[in-house]
């Protein structure tokens, strides 16, 4: 019986611990800009009221295009992260699309690519565009942190509720098989409920 307080003792020390350990986690930080050569490249248009503009260039417009948009969303990632006031932010990928930045307004096309600079030898072309925070787009992202956040905190308290469970369950079953034996199977029974207890405790760790 003193191994089942034990096991009980030590898993309730490995939950909060794991609790702590959930709560104190800092989000990645955002990563930085691939840097261009500077012979290729002149300096991009600093940012204004108007918002900043971010600039790609590529050997084709796709690419020029997908390199300005990668841009463009390290610096929504930034902008956020200074409105929000945190370190970093990472939005839902959803958020981060083509589709709901322009929705929102956040990103804007400044026109095809154009003609820009050589690089070895070949053409590349430079695409631009306008990066914008609002209000809305600002909200939105709050609401999904709120939303995320609460959902972490409703799957630790479930998988903690099912912890707690299932030790329930190891103590009952100790005892009744306890009862059952008449003592003959004590050690056998210690080692199976520790067993099991561990098996539980490697579960909630490994689903965090």
């Amino acid at each position: 019986m003193r191994s089942i307080w034990v096991g009980l003792i030590v898993l309730t020390a490995v939950l909060t611990s794991l609790r702590m350990h959930s709560s104190n986690e800092q989000p990645a930080t955002v990563f930085s800009p691939t840097p261009v050569s500077a012979r290729a490249v002149n300096a991009p248009p600093p940012a204004t009221k108007e918002g900043k503009v971010v600039v790609g260039y590529g050997v084709s417009a796709t690419a020029a295009q997908e390199r300005a948009l990668e841009k463009a969303r390290e610096c929504v990632e930034e902008q956020l992260a200074r409105r929000l006031h945190v370190p970093s932010c990472h939005p839902p990928e959803d958020l981060l699309n083509l589709e709901c930045l322009t929705r929102f307004g956040v990103v804007r096309s400044l026109g095809e690519p154009v003609v820009g600079p050589q690089l070895n030898d070949e053409q590349l072309l430079v695409a631009r565009y306008r990066v914008q925070m609002n209000d809305d787009y600002v909200r939105e992202v709050a609401r999904s942190a709120r939303h995320a956040e609460m959902t972490g905190r409703h799957m630790l308290a479930a998988r903690i509720l099912a912890g707690l469970i299932g030790l329930l369950l190891v103590t009952v079953g100790y005892l009744r098989m306890e009862e059952m034996t008449r003592g003959y199977a004590t050690q056998l029974l210690r080692v199976a409920a520790a067993g099991i207890i561990a098996l539980i405790g490697l579960g909630l760790w490994l689903t965090l």
